[in-house]
């Protein structure tokens, strides 16, 4: 099935690269007008260009409520609407310990992860309120769940992803605003391939203990987000839906003979 996102516009922050691409090419295939909302330009750009005239790149900083501001300005005044906003830009902490890690690397992770969220919700309301609909999905984590050593700036940030979206769905229901959440498993982006071997090592003994045994893929997340931007969800808000190939439902034991 195409076609599932015409007439819509979307909004990506964080579309120039790994899962934020993919969802980028999924709904320009599903004939969406996009918005790669992004700091790398090139890239940005590149990928605008390669996607054809319902692509539009718009350099964005998302934790700059100006950059935001100015960024939706452009989305109503070309488009005259907003239907979808994606919060899919985000960062990872080094692995180190809390007492190794230092502050201003922890409040970059929250600055990325959560404000620029935050900021998101609050620049896209209006224009969505304006239309009385909209979808917004925010890019969570299986650490928005379950915590891994080394990683409490990226648990907490994801876990403060998970409140925002349910706190946000119940704001803004009576608006026809919808805000669900996308929780990613271990997924093949460039990011995992720049990861010191040690580090794609132990994600290889993660994903051998999952029943689903391999890494996901840009484009399984940017089904699952089509779901929500789309209208077949069209009764759901403050969900959360977990794409990790059974990672947290449990370890996985061969019991075959």
């Amino acid at each position: 099935m195409t076609g599932r996102l015409e007439t819509k516009v979307a909004i990506v922050t964080g579309g120039a690269s790994g899962l934020g691409e993919g969802i980028v090419r999924r709904f320009a295939r599903e004939g969406a007008r996009v918005v790669i909302a992004d700091v790398d330009e090139t890239k940005g750009q590149e990928i605008a260009s390669d996607l054809g005239g319902q692509v539009l790149f718009l350099k964005t900083d998302v934790t700059d409520e100006g950059s935001w501001n100015s960024a939706i300005d452009k989305v109503g005044s070309e488009f005259s609407g907003l239907d979808i906003l994606v919060n899919c830009a985000g960062s990872a902490n080094p692995i180190q310990r809390i007492d190794q890690e230092p502050r201003a690397a922890f409040e970059r992770v929250m600055e990325l992860n959560v404000t620029g969220v935050w900021l998101g919700i609050k620049a896209a309301v209006p224009l969505m309120r304006a239309q009385q609909s909209g979808s917004i999905i925010n890019i969570g984590s299986i650490a928005s769940f379950n915590a891994v050593s080394g990683q409490a700036s990226y648990a907490t940030s994801k876990f403060a992803v998970l409140g925002l979206t349910r706190s946000a769905a119940l704001e803004y229901g009576h608006m026809g605003i919808r805000v669900n959440s996308i929780h990613p498993g271990v997924v093949h982006t460039p990011l995992l391939d720049a990861l010191p071997k040690r580090l794609t090592d132990d994600l290889s003994a993660t994903i051998a203990k999952q029943p689903i045994k391999r890494f996901g893929t840009p484009d399984e997340i940017a089904l699952a987000t089509l779901f929500f931007a789309s209208d077949d969800s069209s009764y759901c808000t403050g969900s959360s839906l977990v794409v990790d190939g059974g990672h947290i439902a449990g370890r996985h034991r061969d019991l075959t003979d």
